[in-house]
């Protein structure tokens, strides 16, 4: 069982956040000459490493405890940036799982020529008779064809 202390700290807590969210006592601070304590508590807050639960409270003479304030503080090393990567890789890796228009591709499709995942109509997909493509263009080629013209006029 928890000491008094902690115990109204956990209370505390328990009104502003999910009892999950809340891990182990970490530390207790001594009273200032005030009387207030500090006491922190591990966060489980989902995308927040090294984050704590802080808890401030004080004891006035022969009176109970009280909490005066509660709040998720960052840690020393919370709020560092991540390690830095070049531009150049990390839009090599984004265009190697999303197509053109940056929809997520799956691991078994492949990006064609222009970048953009194979597209299969449902009418072709129902349909097991052969299509006529004659006189047709495939929509690949009608945008190839867009684009060497726009290229030409530039």
């Amino acid at each position: 069982m928890p000491e008094p202390l902690t115990q109204l700290a956990l209370v505390a807590l328990g009104e502003v956040a999910p009892a999950e969210q809340i891990g182990e006592l970490v530390s207790t601070s001594e009273p200032n000459e005030e009387g207030v304590r500090t006491l922190r508590f591990a966060s489980d807050v989902p995308g927040h490493p090294d984050w704590f639960w802080t808890v401030w409270t004080t004891q006035v003479e022969d009176d109970e405890p009280t909490v005066l304030e509660c709040d998720l503080l960052p840690g020393e090393d919370a709020l560092l940036a991540p390690a830095w990567i070049p531009w150049a890789e990390r839009l090599a890796e984004f265009r190697a799982t999303h197509d053109r228009n940056g929809k997520l591709v799956d691991e078994d499709d492949e990006l064609d020529d222009e970048g953009e995942a194979p597209e299969v109509e449902e009418a072709e997909a129902e349909s097991d008779a052969p299509r006529s493509t004659r006189g047709k263009s495939s929509t690949r080629t009608q945008r190839r064809t867009r684009r060497r013209r726009r290229r030409r006029s530039s």
